[in-house]
């Protein structure tokens, strides 16, 4: 079961690089994982004429924990 610990609301450019060590997707640095955030969100958008992605971009960050 995934039990919420935090959320915050940032944008895009606030995104630390902790959240992106404490999401543990394989990324090394904060780049990285907006590159590869940015190409996620472009994939799903594409049908639809994509979406404005910029530094002032509205994000939601989610820390949870696993209970088993």
């Amino acid at each position: 079961m995934l039990v919420t610990a935090d959320v915050k609301i940032e944008a895009l450019n606030n995104v630390s690089s902790q959240h992106v060590l404490d999401e543990s997707e394989g990324q090394s640095s904060v780049a990285q994982w907006r590159e590869e955030h940015e190409a996620f969100w472009n994939s799903i958008s594409s049908d639809r004429g994509g979406i404005r992605i910029d530094d002032d971009t509205k994000v939601v960050l989610e820390h949870f924990t696993v209970e088993r």
